[in-house]
């Protein structure tokens, strides 16, 4: 391992790690894709200072990538989404290492104090494993709650899910939902409200945060990608406009909800001045990598130190199916609100 981490293959690529939420309490158990621990994340960045990588800000090390100026063992640490655990739990522990950080953002929920409704449903239905409930109402029509087992708690999961982006509910409206489901099932729904679990930062942690030095990116409004230029481009100048009236810059960074892109959306991307994207595909970057498909490790707790260790290394860049590997991260359904896209339904 040491041997490749040394190496000038090495030394020509750059390693994208991303993380999605620091634990705020078990979200690690409900979602090992999602979350990590605070003591893991710790070790995380303590093994990246031992092994004397040089963590550089994101728009540095793209740019010294393509001139093939990158020092040796370079590494980029970005989070998605923006939950509010990022500056509770992530941001003092990357603070006391002096790393630098991008936070690629998701608008839509910024400031509402609410939980957002997929991940919060999905870690509701998981806190009521091993239940099952009869005549609980989604909307007019009587459903059943079978917790009993992950598969049947996705398919609940999947069904209010559709019955929300179907019905295009507003944010107060889904929260009613989520109440409703806490209130049948017998969930601590009051517990994600009190403790910041599951909601995004509000606009001032974000102000802050950026005015801390955190590099704040684009992750669209609605968390999803719309499959047409129109609504793409007014869903990323929404975003952007958020950000850069909360910042003070004009992002243009992407990071790809849930992963997904199609061959059309790089050049409504381009048109809409985004120069690097960043997708879900974990391999290290090379100078020949298109700047809209930039690849990066997901990390969670469900990943080993070891599996850790040797993307850090590049080892793990030549063992076979290692590039075929993705982690399910999306979270809230594309069109509730906005436009419907291309997602995926949350873990549960």
């Amino acid at each position: 391992m040491e041997v490749i981490h040394r190496s000038p293959w090495r030394k020509a690529r750059l390693l994208i790690v991303t993380w999605h939420g620091i634990s705020l309490d078990d979200e690690h158990e409900w979602s090992p894709g999602l979350y990590m621990s605070a003591a893991q994340f710790t070790r995380r960045l303590q093994f990246l200072k031992d092994s004397r990588c040089n963590v550089l800000p994101l728009a540095e090390g793209l740019a010294r990538l393509r001139t093939h100026t990158l020092p040796e063992r370079s590494v980029c640490l970005t989070f998605d989404d923006g939950f509010a655990d990022f500056r509770l739990r992530a941001l003092p522990v990357l603070e006391s290492f002096g790393f630098p950080v991008t936070l690629y953002v998701t608008t839509e929920y910024l400031g509402s104090c609410l939980p957002l409704f997929s991940p919060a449903l999905a870690y509701l239905a998981w806190s009521r494993r091993g239940h099952s409930f009869e005549n609980w109402y989604l909307g007019k029509l009587p459903i059943s709650l079978d917790l009993r087992t992950a598969d049947s708690r996705s398919a609940v999961v999947g069904e209010i899910i559709d019955f929300v982006t179907t019905n295009r509910l507003s944010l107060a409206e889904r929260d009613q939902v989520l109440t409703s489901f806490a209130e049948r099932t017998g969930a601590d729904h009051n517990r994600l409200r009190g403790s910041r679990m599951l909601q995004l930062l509000s606009a001032e942690e974000l102000k802050q945060a950026s005015g801390s030095g955190v590099d704040v990116q684009l992750h669209t409004h609605y968390h999803s990608i719309p499959e047409d230029r129109t609504s793409l481009l007014a869903d990323l100048r929404l975003n952007r406009n958020i950000i850069a009236e909360l910042t003070g810059t004009s992002p243009t960074s992407f990071c790809y909800p849930s992963g997904i892109h199609f061959p059309d959306c790089l050049e409504w991307l381009r048109e809409a001045g985004i120069r690097s994207a960043v997708t879900s595909v974990p391999r290290l970057v090379s100078s020949e990598d298109d700047s809209l498909l930039l690849p990066r490790y997901i990390d969670g707790c469900g990943r080993s130190d070891a599996e850790f260790e040797g993307w850090v290394s590049g080892l793990s860049n030549f063992i076979p199916g290692m590039d075929a590997l993705r982690t399910p991260i999306a979270f809230h359904p594309a069109g509730v609100s906005g436009q419907r896209g291309k997602t995926a339904l949350p873990d549960s």
